[in-house]
């Protein structure tokens, strides 16, 4: 990964991933050590890998190429995106909550999707989101 070309997103816009079909399934990549890895490492970075690393997660049990190029390319942003801080300032600004929910948007299930963040003033302070809700 020392060589690597780097992007600038940590997925493709519009991406949408499915799960695999039996012939499609590979073996070859130690993909869930992966997901796994990269779930670690979200817990402390922005939304933008959480959302893609909890949705590669979903497909633990059968991925794909397409699943394992989409989770390469997570390496390829992280590997751009290192040295990247987030700044906390005074700020005098009050603190602000937004939410957002996706109702049945899931292709392959129907489920929905939720999630929030916090906001002291152009600072995050906390954010989750949560993924095929029953």
């Amino acid at each position: 990964m020392e060589d690597c070309n780097t992007v600038n997103t940590p997925a493709d816009s519009g991406l949408q991933l499915t799960k695999s079909s039996e012939n499609n399934k590979t073996t070859h990549c130690p993909y869930r050590q992966l997901v796994g890895s990269l779930l670690y490492l979200a817990m402390g970075t922005p939304p933008d890998v959480c959302w893609i690393v909890s949705k590669l997660s979903q497909f633990l049990n059968c991925p794909s190429d397409e699943h394992i190029t989409a989770a390469k390319r997570v390496l390829h942003y992280i590997k751009k995106t290192i040295d990247y801080t987030l700044h906390f300032k005074p700020s005098t600004d009050p603190l602000h909550g937004f939410s957002d929910s996706d109702w049945g948007g899931d292709q392959e299930n129907r489920k929905s999707t939720t999630g929030y963040i916090f906001l002291y003033g152009s600072s995050p302070i906390n954010l989750e989101s949560t993924f095929n809700l029953e």
